[in-house]
């Protein structure tokens, strides 16, 4: 899809970008929180990147339901032809980076941690099962990013059943609001709930899963559990929802940047409450966050935030057109503990460089091949989200289909 849509009869200039360049830009720290903290790099950095697996989760119901919804909802594509998209999308870079951390581990011994019960772990990683059972031994092995492509299967699998509901919530603005937020509340109770479980187990002496600790817990199951981070993508997808219905939720430059700021503002502030300051308590209380970034994310889907120009820039939006191979590769480059600048930099500029060659050589190909084989599907009845907006020239579901996430 072009950068240029309608929404409500206005043209908005690239909305789709300016989530292509953040995804660009939460992969790098993701990158950089994975390699560890470096002098002068912020010690934020390392903390809390953790956070930005949220904002892809976020991302993917957005990008999913704006590309998606209309045809889910007329029944111009279903379940399985949905569900075969999206494979073609995800399968072929985790198979060929779950392939060379195989040969990694067996030429190299590159990864000692997949030990625990080796083949078990790598059929559960290569098939993405490895979070229903999110054991000590089979969990962050071999190609240790893998588990939320496993996540996001579980989300795909659900997105066509998930639509027909929200769309009779989403009524209004109010209900949308409404619905979003007790989304973000009910994952919250979800979380704590499960948390209160696991601690209760470990304290009267058995472990779970593997875990003996509760903070191994929340680090491994806790944090990849597919039903505790469902509201994330149900948040992204009414998100996406609404904006088709309403054009931006945010429409003026003082709204989106206000916005923006109070986001960041209360993200910065979650930082600095006590006992989230360190790199483990970030990750594990990444619920609380949240809300704050799907509000960041709603304000940068206006187009006119502080932040478009630079994440609407071409070498921005193409990092973020590379970061999922990105995501999945960078982990072959880890620079090990207390490396030099140097080392540091040159295994940052493998990271990038390999996933480029990846990008080029494997995932734009492989896509392309895959939905060859799939008939792109059209709209031939009147959309339920459709009669709830003006005319939208120009933004018909097959051109949304080509702009996944």
């Amino acid at each position: 899809m072009g950068n240029e849509l309608m929404m409500n009869g206005e043209k908005r200039d690239g909305w789709l970008p300016c989530l292509t360049g953040l995804r660009g830009i939460a992969a790098v720290w993701v990158v950089l929180f994975h390699f560890g903290r470096l002098s002068p790099l912020p010690r934020f950095l390392y903390c809390y990147g953790g956070q930005t697996l949220s904002s892809f989760f976020i991302l993917s119901g957005i990008v999913l339901a704006y590309s998606y919804s209309e045809a889910v909802a007329t029944g111009a594509i279903g379940w399985c032809k949905f569900f075969n998209l999206r494979l073609g999308r995800i399968v072929p870079v985790h198979v060929v980076t779950w392939l060379i951390a195989t040969v990694l581990h067996l030429g190299c011994a590159w990864n000692y941690s997949v030990e625990i019960h080796p083949w078990a772990s790598w059929l559960a990683g290569l098939f993405c099962v490895q979070i229903y059972w999110p054991s000590l031994g089979l969990l962050y092995k071999w190609n240790a990013p893998a588990w939320s492509i496993s996540c996001e299967l579980f989300f795909y699998a659900l997105f066509p059943f998930l639509v027909p509901a929200l769309s009779r919530w989403l009524r209004s603005k109010g209900s949308a609001i409404v619905t979003m937020f007790c989304t973000w509340f009910l994952e919250v109770v979800l979380f704590l709930g499960a948390t209160w479980i696991v601690v209760t187990i470990i304290r009267s002496g058995h472990s779970f899963l593997g875990y003996r600790t509760y903070g191994e817990a929340k680090m491994g199951a806790l944090h990849v559990f597919p039903l505790l981070r469902l509201g994330e993508f149900l948040l992204g997808m009414c998100i996406g929802m609404a904006t088709l219905r309403w054009g931006p939720l945010l429409k003026s430059p003082r709204s989106a940047n206000l916005g923006l700021g109070f986001s960041i503002a209360a993200i910065v502030g979650l930082t600095q409450l006590p006992g989230l300051t360190s790199r483990a308590a970030g990750i594990q209380m990444y619920p609380l966050f949240v809300g704050f970034l799907a509000l960041m994310l709603v304000a940068l889907m206006s187009g006119r935030t502080i932040l478009t120009t630079f994440l609407n820039s071409r070498p921005i939006v193409f990092l973020g057109e590379i970061s999922y191979s990105l995501y999945l590769v960078h982990c072959f480059f880890y620079p090990g503990q207390h490396p030099s600048k140097v080392i540091y930099a040159l295994c940052f500029l493998g990271s990038i460089i390999s996933a480029i060659v990846l990008y080029l050589l494997v995932e734009r190909p492989a896509r392309s091949v895959w939905r060859k084989f799939i008939k792109k599907p059209s709209v031939s009845k009147v959309s339920p989200f459709t009669d709830l907006s003006p005319s939208r020239e120009g933004v018909g579901v097959n051109n949304r289909i080509e702009a996944q996430n």
